[in-house]
């Protein structure tokens, strides 16, 4: 919590320029707000939504999350950022792309409380879109399960953030839509899942919800106990 606590103050102790030798790194500060002051509308808000990712994301995610936007192409506004090196891309045949976390913890920083919770609830809203409100999905969709396992990152974000929000059945679906990925996948991932399951079983009124949820469960038993 101590080490959290710290790295969430990175600007201000940055900017305690007392000690010797402090002034080239606080300079960081004076470049981040330069080059984000210089941004124009389209490319400010697509920044912004971009910080909803918890880690890299797909061209095809960034238009998921920031549909609706008005202005520019995404594609225009997103190459900009890149020239600008705000936002880096990940090589290969799918190229991916992610926010430097010194550039998201600044963005989000400088930016309305308000702006960040929609931003926040949007990335959310697709991640339930993605996962569909369908329960035979969760157990026998193979295209699920491997979008849930490479999008996990995301999935526990929106979860975060819809639990935050005081919408815990939304949140409950998006972990019984897991029971398939942990099923396959690594002990660590079903380890966090059955975390979670616990910890919202007592916020689910829907008898059916909660019935996903203990299956779920029970996949998550199955690979971490036999």
């Amino acid at each position: 919590a101590a080490l959290a606590e710290r790295l969430d103050r990175r600007f201000e102790v940055l900017a305690e320029r007392s000690r010797p030798g402090r002034e080239r790194h606080a300079s960081l500060v004076d470049v981040l707000d330069d080059t984000v002051s210089a941004l124009d509308g389209d490319e400010h808000d697509l920044l912004v939504r971009m910080t909803a990712f918890p880690s890299r994301f797909s061209l095809d995610d960034l238009v998921g999350v920031a549909r609706g936007r008005e202005g520019d192409p995404i594609e225009v506004a997103l190459g900009r950022l890149l020239d600008r090196s705000l936002v880096v891309r990940d090589g290969g045949a799918q190229p991916r792309y992610r926010l430097l976390e010194t550039v998201k913890l600044f963005v989000r920083q400088r930016s309305a409380p308000e702006q960040v919770d929609a931003v926040d609830g949007r990335h959310a809203e697709w991640c339930l879109a993605e996962v569909g409100d369908d329960p035979r999905r969760f157990l026998y969709d193979f295209d699920l399960a491997d979008w849930y396992g490479a999008h996990f990152d995301d999935l526990r974000t929106a979860t975060h953030h819809l639990r935050r929000i005081d919408r815990p059945e939304d949140a409950a679906r998006l972990t019984a839509a897991s029971g398939l990925t942990v099923h396959s996948d690594s002990g660590a991932r079903a380890a966090e899942v059955l975390g979670r399951v616990r910890d919202q079983l007592s916020t689910v009124a829907d008898d059916r919800l909660a019935a996903q949820l203990h299956l779920t469960a029970v996949l998550c038993g199955c690979l971490l106990y036999t």
